[in-house]
């Protein structure tokens, strides 16, 4: 049993690392609107729409349309190009593409949500922000199966997707 020092510790050291990952990730939509151009003011201003809120616990990521909720732990792991890449444009697809509102009630969720990454990380590729390591990208890694340039709807559909 952990005693009230170590209780402490944590604490701090967890609210250390949700102020290195915040910060992080307004560096990103900083660094969007320094760097933007015609190409790059959609996900610009999609990003700069979304309200950052920390919440351990998640396995990365995520958004609702309205805040972008993110694990501390996860984002610290990441380098500033791949928080870039998820913070600004991979999210953003999820918002643009409105995959949280076509998902229905029936759907498995894990399966929905792999396709609905798949089709957001084959853009954001497109678009030349890099993701982490081991991200859902049609035709490529462990996602080779996956045939490219289809929407989630029809990743959805295919019964490969969760290989």
């Amino acid at each position: 049993m952990p005693n009230a020092l170590d209780t402490i510790l944590d604490k701090l050291q967890s609210d250390e690392r949700t102020k290195k990952a915040a910060a992080m990730i307004e560096a990103a939509r900083f660094r969007a609107v320094y760097d933007m151009n015609l190409a790059r003011a959609f996900w610009t201003d999609m990003a700069l729409s979304l309200r950052p809120v920390p919440m351990p616990g998640i396995p990365t990521m995520c958004t609702d349309g309205r805040r972008l909720m993110f694990d501390p732990e996860f984002t610290v792991s990441l380098t500033p190009d791949e928080v870039h890449g998820v913070a600004v444009g991979h999210e953003t697809i999820h918002c643009a593409q409105n995959h949280f509102g076509w998902i229905e009630p029936w759907m498995d969720r894990r399966i929905a949500q792999l396709a609905a990454d798949a089709e957001a990380n084959e853009i954001c590729v497109e678009a030349g922000f890099v993701l982490p390591k081991g991200a859902v990208i049609p035709g490529r890694g462990d996602y080779a199966y996956l045939p490219t340039g289809k929407v989630a709807r029809e990743h959805h559909r295919r019964p490969q997707v969760t290989r």
